[in-house]
């Protein structure tokens, strides 16, 4: 008697309740976490949406402008949900289904543990989003999963949502497909090699859907750029933050600087939303650029020696992907009978870190996570493990324990550093927010607060925070304790008429907001500013101070 096919649900759509079950395990620990941004761009491009800075825009700087359409269309009909967040989190997590399904399929009996570490490689786009790390998780699930579609002739469904990712993945940044692009180039062409020896008749259809998904790509990308460019000022704006993001991302030579003041100005202007326009024209950027910035070239033998002597090292004790990117070639190496294309995968991989090093880009952690990701979902994708001539019972040793074990250890590690720092992180801001309220709850005063970032809390509202001196951000604005999205509020100018640098001289209900440092040596830098711009010998006065920040009233020296 034939034995009858078991057809019940559960074991007909395995492959997508075990999906699903990780992207459901990913978004529990992901709230555990607290989610928050990890830079300041995607809070301000959230606050521009909104409104917070007066008036709402569709114009939200690096994402194209046929998307922010959508999002303004729907903030302006569904004002109380968050569509900025939304779209990081849809796109994660339908990234995280196409590539938990996709090596589920490949991998079989593996299948859930390969999802398992690839899931926790993924998972720091949720608890800390960031949208140039959504974007190229983005692009290259939809490209992982497209290939894999038209080899195995999944369902329209499916193909259509990688389509999806990779066009969302595309308009989000589309600088992160470039990075990602060479990765999905070696897997496309693997699949093409393979579908013209083995099956020719869908060769055809092949071709025609990654050359339309291409057009549709390229077709968003040359209309949201013609968009933003018919945008009022927005080339005097993109020349202006060329010029910032040059002084203040490709890491300048500040040991050339003599003068602290000059330090002072180019930690302020270190935000495109400055609140001095007197001060920092883009003329003044030149004039900083030309006289401190190293200038970019191209590959260079001290780039070669910066990628080799400082980056790798370096992100083997901060990159917990990239050991386990090693430890997955090693495996390559050893098992796969595709050996050949670790070649072009590290090749790869090393060209785009060697472009980032030349370029002085090297610490950016937000882009070599997207660069990790791709080289260790492509050597995923591409590989053919087959285990050399051994015993059943040694087979079954290394693929029930030692394969499972291996997996464990791999999430541990692309886990446990993203996840320190965030809580780290997430202490300090937390603490520091309860130091800014309690320095600045005099409802009478107003309060110029220097050098701050903006944070997002674990309820998703928006507040002030101090940062390190060169990496901080320059905001004057009233204190607005727990804005809640889309509240009212986040002022990040100060409200108060003229320039506020001469306006809070002798005032006696404005106040100065600035870290504890040594020697009062944050007032000198604001004095010495004040000097130099406008002319004027002031003093601090201090009113107030706690374990992290001072508040002063500024007045005439004399």
């Amino acid at each position: 008697m034939e034995k009858k096919e078991n057809t019940n649900f559960f074991s007909s759509h395995k492959e997508a309740l075990a999906s699903l079950f990780l992207c459901l395990a990913a978004v529990i620990i992901a709230l555990i976490l607290h989610p928050a941004y990890e830079t300041n761009d995607d809070a301000i491009m959230e606050a521009l949406l909104y409104g917070y800075q007066g008036n709402r825009t569709s114009f939200l700087v690096f994402i194209n402008r046929v998307l922010c359409y959508i999002l303004y269309f729907l903030v302006s009909y569904f004002p109380r949900i968050n569509w900025y967040f939304i779209m990081h989190w849809s796109a994660v997590l339908a990234s995280l289904y196409v590539l938990s399904r996709t090596f589920i399929r490949k991998f079989k009996k593996a299948g859930f543990f390969v999802s398992l570490l690839v899931t926790a490689a993924a998972m720091e786009a949720l608890y800390m989003p960031q949208f140039t790390k959504t974007a190229a998780l983005a692009v290259l699930a939809g490209a992982i999963g497209l290939l894999d579609a038209l080899r195995e002739k999944r369902c329209k469904v499916f193909t259509i949502l990688c389509i999806w990712l990779i066009l969302m993945g595309s308009m989000i940044r589309f600088e992160s497909l470039e990075m990602v692009s060479p990765f999905i180039f070696v897997a496309g062409v693997l699949e093409l090699v393979l579908m013209f020896k083995e099956r020719r008749e869908d060769l055809k259809k092949y071709i025609a859907v990654l050359g339309i998904t291409l057009v549709l790509t390229g077709s968003l990308y040359v209309a949201g750029t013609v968009l933003n460019k018919k945008t009022p000022g927005s080339d005097e704006f993109y020349r202006y933050n060329y010029l910032r993001s040059m002084l203040t991302d490709y890491e300048p030579d500040y040991s050339a600087i003599k003068d602290r003041r000059v330090l002072t100005e180019i930690a302020m202007l270190s935000e495109w939303l400055n609140n001095d326009p007197e001060v920092f024209t883009t003329e003044r950027y030149e004039e900083l650029n030309r006289d401190y910035h190293v200038k970019l070239g191209l590959v260079s033998s001290d780039s070669v020696k910066s990628l080799f002597g400082k980056y790798l090292p370096n992100a083997i004790q901060s990159e917990p992907m990239l050991l386990v990117c090693i430890a997955v070639i090693i495996a390559f190496l050893i098992f796969s009978k595709r050996r050949y294309l670790v070649i072009p995968l590290t090749g790869f991989y090393l060209l785009l870190e060697l472009y980032l090093c030349s370029s002085g880009r090297s610490n950016v952690h937000r882009v070599d996570y997207g660069i990790l990701l791709g080289l260790l979902v492509s050597l995923l994708y591409v590989s053919s493990f087959k285990l050399p001539e051994l015993s059943d019972d040694m087979k079954k040793l290394i693929s029930n324990v030692a394969v499972p074990v291996l997996l464990v250890m791999g999430v541990i590690a692309v886990c446990s550093f993203p996840v320190q720092m965030h809580l780290t992180d997430s202490k300090y801001n937390n603490e520091l927010k309860a130091s800014l309220a309690d320095a600045t709850k005099d409802k009478d005063c107003e309060y110029m607060i220097y050098t701050l970032a903006l944070g997002v809390d674990k309820k998703r509202n928006i507040y002030d925070i101090p940062t390190d001196y060169n990496d901080g951000f320059f905001y004057m604005g009233g204190w607005q304790e727990g804005v809640s999205i889309p509240g009212i509020g986040l002022t990040n100018h100060c409200g108060i008429e003229g320039n506020p640098w001469v306006t809070c001289i002798d005032s006696e209900n404005i106040r100065l907001v600035l870290p504890k440092g040594e020697d009062n040596v944050w007032l000198k830098d604001i004095t010495g500013y004040i000097k130099a711009h406008y002319g004027k010998d002031v003093k601090g006065v201090p009113v107030y101070e706690n374990d992290t920040l001072q508040v002063f009233r500024v007045v005439s020296a004399d």
